[in-house]
């Protein structure tokens, strides 16, 4: 269908003030409302707000088997063996009152996804969720609703291709005066233990317990991690050293010896910085950056461009170098 205004099409998607990303009728992504299919694109806590309610109230539960046992081995199972709750490889498609929902590879975390929605007039929605754009492919697509994390024309890393083998030699480094502790965020830190994994270390790898278990459930799905233990108070009460991954959240209950590797995303200044004794951030990210946003943009061709307002980012900032830099209509939401 042809459409001759960016108005024509402000109908078919949107986002809500609870971070509910709405696509054409009938779907809901990465939040409730009262829609009959809600998506969950991804395992991270801001994207699965509202589960729980989705689960009673919707008719079906959109996500890839990988997110569902990462789910599965971070809450309670019971729900998510709901009948209602579908699990979509990348490519297949799923049918409802005339809408069909397409996974594809978001290049995030394992399991991550992509959501196109094509409505029963051929117009085509797409969501891109949180994406990497170097392991996602950009949807041709009519309306475009994408994160916005970076979405500030500042935030650009000039030295992405460096920082893993950087990361790798500053564990290794580290490790000969020191126990090395890692911390990030599910996804990112299984991203790390492939990285150990490929690079061959021969440091032990322990695992606090959930991490563990979500690296596990993921190993059924196909992925592989190399070898690695759980963390424990007898596996690092040990002289021998080591590597340990833990959750972010879990910084302050940590032993005082050892380095400390903090991985972030929000370090633009180079790869690895120090930020005080035996500590660093590692410029480390599952989200494209300033310019990656603005390809995936240019590349997938929409007639309008939502950013995501919601969830951590700068939309207004991306909408306008959307409107500037290529001359597409686009709108920073709720």
């Amino acid at each position: 269908m042809e459409y001759h205004r960016a108005s024509d099409l402000l109908d078919k998607a949107r986002v809500a003030r609870n971070g509910a990303i709405l696509l054409a009728r009938g779907v809901v992504c990465d939040a409730h409302a009262k829609r009959p299919v809600r998506v969950v694109t991804h395992a991270h806590w801001d994207h699965i707000g509202g589960l729980e309610r989705s689960i009673t109230w919707c008719d079906a539960i959109l996500m890839t088997p990988a997110t569902r046992s990462i789910l599965g081995a971070l809450r309670s199972k019971g729900s998510l063996s709901s009948p209602k709750v579908h699990t979509l490889d990348y490519g297949e498609t799923f049918s409802y009152r005339g809408e069909t929902v397409t996974f594809s590879q978001a290049g995030h975390i394992p399991g991550s996804a992509q959501v196109a929605v094509q409505t029963e007039d051929g117009t085509m929605v797409t969501y891109t969720g949180d994406f990497k754009l170097h392991r996602a492919s950009p949807q041709l697509t009519d309306v475009l609703v994408m994160e916005a994390t970076y979405g500030n024309p500042a935030q650009v890393r000039e030295f992405e291709q460096d920082v893993e083998a950087e990361l790798v030699s500053l564990i290794e480094r580290s490790a000969e005066k020191s126990p090395v502790f890692l911390l990030g965020y599910h996804g990112k830190l299984q991203e790390v233990l492939e990285l150990l994994s490929n690079a061959r270390m021969s440091l032990p790898v322990f695992l606090q317990e959930r991490i563990y278990m979500v690296t596990r459930a993921l190993e059924r799905h196909g992925f592989h991690f190399g070898h690695y233990g759980l963390a424990t108070k007898e596996t690092l009460g040990g002289k021998e050293p080591f590597v340990a991954l833990f959750h972010m959240r879990a910084r302050k209950g940590l032993p005082e010896k050892g380095v400390k590797v903090i991985l972030s995303g929000w370090e633009f200044e180079s790869p690895i910085k120090a930020t005080g004794p035996d500590t660093y951030v590692v410029a480390l990210s599952d989200h494209s950056d300033f310019e990656g946003l603005m390809e995936y943009v240019e590349k997938s061709k929409p007639k309008f461009v939502i950013t995501d307002g919601y969830r951590v980012g700068d939309a207004e900032a991306l909408a306008a170098q959307i409107g500037t830099r290529l001359g597409i209509p686009a709108q920073a939401m709720p």
